[in-house]
């Protein structure tokens, strides 16, 4: 099992204090052949409380999927439990990774605005049918309640997407910033090929990522794990220390043949 540490300096980087263990990491892996891990995203509020955000399953049945989930520290060396960031119901079919946290630098504590872009498939369980599609939550009080997650791009093909050797790739391309208090978005977005050429790009949208007022928040306080999982991340590197699997190899090389 992995997890996500943490390690901090109090001197501008010159010494650093040993790491320590923000929360253990369940994760499912998701379909399609995706190049992803449970990889964190992290910000630090006006007050200098810093939050990290990663997809997670331990509240999903079977783990059948991944949530974002949150975890909080004042110093850096204690952490809270994760918190599900309720985009969805943990009913729901919904899988979620790839996340880009923001954070407005003039709002801290109980008023801290978030907002975390993410990428996820509509259907956790697509097989070789999976739609990429972006999307995006806000929370106006430091993460305690969050607004239903909103679209913003897609749905993608995999097969628009550009190819690795560790699989179809939007990797970590994603963020979310806040300018003059408005939160903006930025993510990978692809559509079909043209000419034996890609058309993938990086984008964001014309108008920052705002909701109403009155828009319905949702809180998952009493929300507990229910699984863990087996995950084990592998790395495929040019250097052969862990073979890149053939399955992986096949994608690529036929996105070369087609061009």
């Amino acid at each position: 099992m992995e997890g996500i540490v943490a390690f901090t300096s109090s001197n501008g980087g010159k010494t650093w204090n040993s790491p320590v263990t923000v929360a253990d990491i369940n994760f499912h892996l998701e379909e399609g052949n995706l190049r992803s891990s449970p990889l964190p995203s992290a910000q630090i509020d006006g007050a200098g409380k810093v939050y990290v955000v990663w997809p997670d399953c331990r509240f999903r049945k079977s783990c059948s999927a991944n949530d974002m989930v949150l975890s909080t520290s004042t110093d850096g060396k204690t952490w809270t439990k994760p918190s599900r960031i309720p985009i969805d119901s943990v009913d729901s079919k919904v899988d979620h990774f790839i996340p880009g946290m923001g954070i407005n630098l003039a709002t801290s504590g109980n008023k801290a605005q978030l907002t975390v872009t993410y990428y996820y498939y509509p259907v956790s369980n697509c097989g070789n049918s999976c739609q990429l599609e972006v999307g995006f939550t806000i929370s106006q009080d430091g993460g305690k309640t969050w607004t239903a997650g909103k679209h913003l791009a897609g749905p993608m093909k995999l097969d628009w997407i550009a190819p690795s050797d560790n699989g179809q790739m939007v990797t970590d391309y994603i963020s979310a910033s806040y300018t003059d208090g408005k939160p903006c978005g930025v993510f990978a977005v692809a559509t079909p090929p043209s000419g034996g050429l890609l058309n993938e790009a990086m984008y964001t949208t014309k108008d920052p990522l705002l909701v109403p007022a009155d828009e319905p928040r949702f809180s998952s306080r009493r929300e507990k794990p229910v699984a863990k999982s087996h995950y084990v991340r592998s790395f495929y590197d040019d250097d052969g220390e862990v073979p890149i699997p053939a399955s992986r190899q096949s994608l690529k090389q036929t996105f070369l043949d087609q061009k």
